[in-house]
């Protein structure tokens, strides 16, 4: 697909409200996304674009967001603030004690053929993880040319914080970002990560295969942890019907960060825009 998949404007939003406003973007291979908020944390509008598909992603992602952004008449507003975080596929996970910061790309030699494309890292709030990616480097520097200035983050960081909120204290569970073909499994034991990983998957086989795998390798009972889903997966489709043949809870994230939705925002599946969300709810400071 490459399209937009959903668009929404507060009825009261305007040119001269936006110098009030945050605008808070996620940016990835697979789709662009924003929402903006007001001073009061109201919801003003929010945007969604998917450029999913079978292979070459990025290639396909790059000059569309272009487009857009070049095009969009929200963008283009004077906002007291902007901000945004990225999905990066090939993404790991490097304890705070061997973290090098001069050395981010020795940290895939093992897990990338080719070592092609920008290095990032961001800290995992409320840990000593740090979140190493790689990014296309066309990617990063479309991101960096229309966010200028702007704090540039892993979305994991935000999502770490959110999970922590939604999830049942004192206990352990999985949790599913979905975006695209891009599968996004995090792990949290009494609130501390224990797994992470990420996938492309093809179809719903895949899609089920990678969610056990990630039960077994932590010892987990699907018939007793709890599985917790935010992105595009709904329940009507086939891959959630071969989840529940499985897994007996399963939520769909209905995180808000505190964002106040009102009576007019027509949003009845609030986790599709879970990202969205948790990146609006993360603290500044942990940007």
């Amino acid at each position: 697909m490459d399209h937009q998949t959903f668009s929404w404007l507060h009825p009261d939003f305007s040119s001269v409200g936006a110098g009030n406003c945050t605008f808070y973007a996620v940016a990835g291979a697979e789709g662009f996304s924003y929402c903006v908020l007001g001073k009061d944390r109201t919801l003003r509008a929010l945007r969604a674009w998917d450029f999913s598909g079978p292979g070459g992603e990025a290639q396909r992602a790059i000059p569309a967001i272009r487009t857009l952004l070049a095009a969009d008449d929200l963008y283009a507003l004077a906002y007291a603030d902007r901000r945004c975080a990225v999905i990066a596929p090939h993404t790991t996970l490097v304890p705070k004690r061997f973290y090098q910061p001069d050395a981010l790309p020795t940290y895939f030699d093992l897990l990338l053929s080719e070592n092609s494309g920008d290095f990032g890292a961001t800290p995992l709030s409320g840990s000593d993880i740090w979140a190493v990616y790689r990014l296309d480097r066309e990617l990063k520097t479309l991101i960096e040319q229309f966010f200028r200035g702007a704090p540039f983050s892993h979305l994991l960081a935000a999502e770490m914080h959110a999970f922590e909120q939604a999830s049942v204290p004192h206990r352990t569970a999985v949790f599913l970002s979905v975006r695209g073909y891009h599968l996004q499994i995090s792990v949290l034991d009494r609130g501390q990560l224990v797994f992470y990983n990420t996938y492309r998957f093809d179809n719903p086989g895949d899609f089920l295969y990678f969610v056990l795998l990630a039960y077994e390798q932590t010892r987990l009972k699907p018939e007793e942890t709890p599985l917790f889903i935010g992105g595009n997966l709904l329940a009507s489709g086939a891959i959630y019907r071969n989840l529940y043949r499985y897994i007996q809870y399963i939520h769909f994230l209905q995180f808000t960060g505190g964002v106040q939705l009102g009576k007019s925002a027509p949003l009845p599946n609030l986790h599709v825009f879970f990202d969205l969300f948790a990146l609006a709810a993360e603290p500044p400071a942990n940007q």
